[in-house]
């Protein structure tokens, strides 16, 4: 049945409310712990001002984001309106940004260390490649870049691109595209291989693991369910229980997880437009990680930037 989302008048809120108010109690009970001059007292003054209106343009700028959003609104219950369900999407991504990384139920601490040490061989700046459109500009941003991480069956680069770490699931490796992509990806020096043991076969991983294996190519294991505590916080906040995150969506997680505060992560390629095939069967959310990758970026502006596709098209812009 199809719910209708009641809107609401635009308001702070209660996530940067708190933030917001915590910041201004912390500067006042500095500026009255005793001992401070007046000229001091007026400079935190300035102070308290100046942060108190950035913060109040951040929450302004979080809310009109949230509202331009195409969000599927399902949340369960009768609490489904506007606000609910933008404090869900800040939920979820709380949940997707560091310290949390998607699979880390999955994956100790030395696997996680290696895992990220391949991303970040050559260095802490990072380009991750969708499936989704690219302009002549996008591919030579992308060839200057130090890392150039890419996923799945690779299907806009070119021979000769740049390519440093190709990702993929036990699955892709098995489909008809991968002999192809292969070659292309000859020049990734390493692969991230996401495995899911609870269903997989030990000898269908070992077999993926050996094809990934080739020449100087490292190869490291991301272990992942598709019942991951965030998929499952999904389906309680969305109603949408059946959904997978995509490979691209795990990917950055992860990204974000191994990167130092200086890093950063650029995104080319992403018009989180999925497979019909993915749509039809409620596999994929495309506004679920649209939604909180938007989001994330807001968060961590310094971090993360999303360069927009030329068009919105699945692949490819219409001719």
């Amino acid at each position: 049945m199809e719910v209708t989302v009641r809107p609401e008048p635009p308001k702070m809120l209660a996530v940067g409310s708190r933030v917001l108010a915590l910041m201004l109690t912390g500067i006042l009970g500095t500026m009255w712990a005793g001992g401070h001059t007046a000229e001091s007292n007026r400079e935190m003054e300035r102070v308290l001002l100046s942060r108190a209106s950035s913060a109040a343009a951040a929450l302004h700028a979080q809310e009109q984001l949230l509202s331009s959003l195409p969000l599927p609104h399902k949340l369960k219950g009768a609490a489904n309106t506007t606000a609910a369900v933008h404090a869900a999407y800040l939920d979820l991504a709380a949940r997707f940004l560091p310290p949390h990384f998607i699979h880390s139920n999955m994956n100790d601490a030395a696997a996680t260390e290696r895992l990220c040490g391949l991303l970040l061989a050559n260095g802490t700046r990072v380009v991750l490649v969708g499936n989704g459109p690219l302009s002549d500009d996008d591919r030579a941003a992308i060839d200057a870049a130090p890392t150039v991480v890419r996923f799945n069956d690779l299907y806009h680069m070119r021979r000769g691109e740049r390519n440093t770490l190709w990702v993929l699931t036990t699955s892709q490796v098995q489909a008809s595209t991968f002999r192809k992509a292969n070659k292309l990806a000859k020049g990734a020096r390493a692969a991230l291989l996401f495995t899911n043991r609870a269903i997989q076969p030990a000898d269908e991983v070992a077999a993926a693991w050996k094809a990934l294996g080739v020449g100087e190519r490292r190869v490291a294991e991301v272990r992942y369910s598709w019942h991951n505590p965030f998929a499952r916080r999904v389906g309680e906040l969305l109603n949408m229980s059946g959904t997978r995150v995509t490979t691209g969506f795990s990917t950055l997680n992860l990204i974000l997880h191994c990167l130092p505060p200086e890093g950063r992560v650029d995104l080319y390629g992403f018009s989180f437009v999925l497979r019909p095939d993915a749509v039809a069967r409620g596999i994929h959310s495309g506004g679920m990680e649209a939604a909180v990758v938007r989001l994330a970026q807001q968060m961590l502006p310094d971090r993360l930037r999303i360069h927009e596709t030329p068009c919105t098209g699945f692949r490819s812009c219409p001719s």
